[in-house]
C-alpha cells in the first residue's frame, strides 16, 4: 500500500517580450517517503474548481531527483495563467495501484510585466565623402 506524502512548491513567472505577460510556471517538489513507485501524477485545479479526477493529470512521471535530498522529486508545470489561482494534489502510483492524495498546495501565479523606457541615439560619427 503506498502511503502519504508530502507536496512543496517554488514558483516562477516567464516573461519575454515587453508590457505584455506571460505564461507562468510552477515547480513542486515531491516528498515520496521512502516509497516504490512507477509514476508520480500531479492533478491541478483553477480556484474555485475542483480536482476532475476523470481528466487527464497536469503531470504524470517520475520528475526530477533533487540534489541533497533523500528521495525528493522536482516537478514543473508550465503553461499556467498569470493572476490565476491553482491547487495542486499529487498522487503516487505503482502498477494499478494509487496513494491518496498528498496534501493541497494553492498558489496564486504571479503577474509579471515588463514595462522598457524609450532608449536613447547620440550621433558617433559623421562623414562627408
Amino acid at each position: 500500500m503506498i502511503r502519504k506524502f508530502v507536496l512543496a512548491i517554488g514558483i516562477a513567472g516567464m516573461v519575454s517580450s515587453a508590457a505584455i505577460t506571460h505564461a507562468a510556471s510552477v515547480k513542486l517538489a515531491v516528498d515520496p517517503k521512502g516509497q516504490d513507485f512507477d509514476s508520480i501524477r500531479i492533478h491541478m485545479a483553477n480556484i474555485p474548481m475542483d480536482f476532475v479526477w476523470s481528466d487527464p493529470p497536469a503531470y504524470a512521471g517520475m520528475g526530477e531527483p533533487i540534489p541533497d535530498t533523500a528521495n525528493h522529486r522536482r516537478i514543473e508545470i508550465s503553461g499556467l495563467t498569470p493572476g490565476q489561482t491553482y491547487k495542486f494534489i499529487a498522487v503516487l502510483t505503482k502498477g494499478t495501484e494509487h496513494s491518496p492524495g498528498s496534501n493541497i498546495i494553492q498558489q496564486k501565479m504571479p503577474v509579471v510585466v515588463i514595462k522598457l523606457e524609450a532608449a536613447s541615439m547620440s550621433v558617433i560619427e559623421v562623414r562627408g565623402e
